[in-house]
């Protein structure tokens, strides 16, 4: 069993076509005490996450030395357990993007350096407003089909963090409508024929 390789540092299994739950293939793993990086991209892994598979009350964090830690592209649900923060003590790299996790982001992970949530359609802060270890530069990116919304780029408060979260996730709260789009998003319009639109908000020039 892969609890025997108390040598392995790295394993890849991108691509691979598992098709099972999540935690019935991760549970394994944290029995490594070695095991630096973990990555599954894109390998059919459903369900929940399961508090336990990152924190024993017995025992304390299971993956003391992991760093990296790749579930993008699955079939996840649930909500991210809160055990990521303090479970996974040198935990850098978190991508859970393209998964179907629900209920808000799990505050306590500013020590990561990068923090991928993105394509998560349920995934959605129950008061509109950002994790408090992120926060809003003044650097901007469009979202949208036609790139009709503008929101800023997120980074994190402690440190150079790269973030990635849907501005669904906080109802659009700091975005605005881009130039030659009019309204408020997620609803921005094109602007109207003659109009000059030149972002930010309903106003139209004629």
């Amino acid at each position: 069993s892969l609890s025997k390789l108390h040598n392995l540092k790295e394993y890849h299994s991108s691509g691979n076509p598992l098709n099972c739950p999540a935690n019935e293939f991760l549970g394994p793993f944290s029995d490594i005490p070695g095991l630096l990086t973990l990555s599954c991209h894109q390998c059919g892994l459903i369900g929940d996450l399961s508090v336990h598979i990152f924190y024993s009350v017995q025992t304390g964090s299971k993956f003391t030395l992991i760093s990296s830690m790749v579930l993008s592209e699955n079939k996840m649900t649930g909500r991210i357990p809160t055990s990521i923060g303090w479970g996974l003590p040198r935990l850098v790299l978190f991508d859970v993007s393209k998964n179907q996790f629900q209920g808000p982001i799990p505050e306590g992970l500013s020590g990561l350096r990068m923090a991928l949530f993105d394509n998560n359609v349920d995934l959605l802060s129950s008061t509109g407003s950002l994790p408090t270890f992120v926060t809003p530069t003044d650097h901007s990116t469009l979202f949208g089909e036609t790139d009709s919304i503008r929101c800023p780029i997120l980074n994190g408060v402690k440190q150079n963090m790269v973030v990635r979260i849907d501005p669904s996730y906080y109802s659009y709260k700091l975005c605005d409508c881009g130039k030659g789009f009019f309204g408020e998003p997620p609803h921005c319009q094109p602007c109207l024929e003659n109009g000059l639109c030149p972002g930010g908000g309903n106003m139209i020039v004629t």
